[in-house]
C-alpha cells in the first residue's frame, strides 16, 4: 500500500482509499486570503489538482470507494441529505499504460487527466442534485486496463435554507425552524427560519 501524501498546511483530510491507495482529497474553507497549498507526496506518480467551490459551507455526504482493476469505474451511490447539493465523482486510476478518459453522462467535467506511463490518472465531474436523496451512480471508463478507485461526495449549501419563488414555500420544509417566513409571493410558510439565517432563492454551490 502507498504511504499518505502529507495533508497540505490548514487542510483536512476528507477521504483516502483504494487498494493500493490511488485517491486522497482534502478540503479548507477559504477564507480573505489564501496562499497556494503544497502537497507533499512519497513517490514521483502524483497528480494534483485544486478546485472551488462558492457558497458552500462544508461535506453533506461522504461516499465508500469502489477500486479494483478494468476499464469501467463506477463511484458508489450516496444518499444525499440536503438539497441543492453539488455531487462530486472522482475516479483515479495507477499510472501504466496510456488511457484516455471517457466521463459519465450528465456530468460537468472538472478535471481530466488521463495517465502516462509515469503519471496517475485523475477524473473530478459534479452536478447539482435538487432534492436530497439517493444520487445516480456514475461510471467513467479508461481506454488501458488499469488498478483504479472511484468514490463521490457531496458539498452542502451555506445556509441550507431555500424558498421556491413560485409557491413561497420552501421545498424541503424540515429544514426550517423558527417564526413563519413570508415567501416572495406573499405567501408563508408555517415553518420559517431562525433569526439571523440567510435565505436563499433556489441557490446552490457554484464551482468556481
Amino acid at each position: 500500500t502507498c504511504a499518505l501524501p502529507i495533508s497540505p498546511t490548514g487542510w483536512t483530510v476528507l477521504y483516502t482509499g483504494g487498494t493500493p491507495r490511488y485517491l486522497s482529497i482534502y478540503y479548507k474553507i477559504a477564507g480573505s486570503s489564501e496562499t497556494a497549498p503544497t502537497l507533499t507526496a512519497p513517490y514521483t506518480t502524483l497528480n494534483a489538482v485544486m478546485t472551488a467551490y462558492r457558497g458552500a459551507i462544508t461535506t453533506d455526504v461522504i461516499g465508500s470507494n469502489s477500486s479494483s482493476t478494468g476499464i469501467s469505474m463506477t463511484a458508489p451511490q450516496i444518499t444525499t441529505i440536503s438539497p441543492y447539493d453539488y455531487v462530486v465523482s472522482n475516479f483515479g486510476t495507477a499510472n501504466g499504460t496510456v488511457g484516455t478518459w471517457t466521463a459519465p453522462g450528465s456530468t460537468n467535467t472538472r478535471f481530466s487527466a488521463a495517465n502516462t506511463a509515469s503519471v496517475s490518472g485523475l477524473l473530478i465531474v459534479d452536478e447539482l442534485k435538487t432534492f436530497p436523496g439517493p444520487t445516480l451512480t456514475r461510471t467513467a471508463t479508461v481506454s488501458s486496463s488499469l488498478a483504479y478507485v472511484a468514490m463521490a461526495y457531496s458539498i452542502k449549501p451555506a445556509n441550507a435554507y431555500f424558498v421556491d419563488p413560485d409557491n413561497g414555500n420552501n421545498n424541503n420544509s424540515g429544514l426550517f425552524y423558527g417564526a413563519a417566513f413570508s415567501g416572495l409571493n406573499g405567501a408563508t410558510s408555517t415553518k420559517g427560519i431562525k433569526s439571523g439565517d440567510t435565505v436563499r432563492v433556489k441557490q446552490s454551490p457554484i464551482y468556481n
